[in-house]
């Protein structure tokens, strides 16, 4: 792979021919403490190299989304929106697996990845299902309660009205 190097007061600038191979491209991190380089991408070609950086990449982010959805699973008092969000955080997870990790993974590890993914989706799609019964429940026996009061007052009104009308 050719490229060139240039300098310019004291800015170092990197210009690159692309070609067109198979390899994994990543942007590094924008926080970098060396100012003079600034790297925007870097595509990598070996095999060995490509899967140990996935790997970690993939299980850096799966550990954070697995916090988040254990904590939301855990926290009774966690609202519907919340669980959504972390639903769509899963959803959005698996579609970063499939469109751009699948590739350079192992077939077991994606397939593990996602068999963990499902499971945990379906717990927390649970956890909305059983919220949602909940609520219900408490509706139902909230209208319950108003109704059993609201058909004695019915049958009070009523009396006195057909006493009231009776010639």
């Amino acid at each position: 792979m050719n490229y060139i190097v240039k300098k310019s007061k004291k800015k170092w600038d990197i210009d690159y021919y692309e070609y067109d191979l198979d390899g994994f491209t990543f942007h590094p991190n924008k926080n970098s403490k060396n100012n003079e380089l600034q790297i925007t991408s870097i595509k990598i070609f070996n095999e060995e190299m490509i899967e140990n950086l996935v790997h970690n990449k993939i299980n850096d982010k799966f550990k954070l989304l697995y916090n988040k959805i254990m904590s939301t699973l855990y926290d009774e008092d966690s609202s519907d929106d919340a669980n959504e969000v972390v639903l769509g955080e899963i959803q959005k997870f698996r579609s970063a697996l499939d469109i751009r990790y699948k590739n350079f993974m192992k077939n077991e590890e994606y397939k593990l990845y996602m068999e963990n993914l499902y499971y945990l989706d379906i717990e927390l799609r649970n956890k909305i299902a059983i919220n949602n019964y909940r609520r219900q429940m408490q509706m139902n026996s909230m209208l319950d309660q108003y109704n059993f009061s609201f058909d004695e007052d019915i049958e009070e009104l009523e009396e006195s009205y057909s006493h009231g009308r009776s010639r």
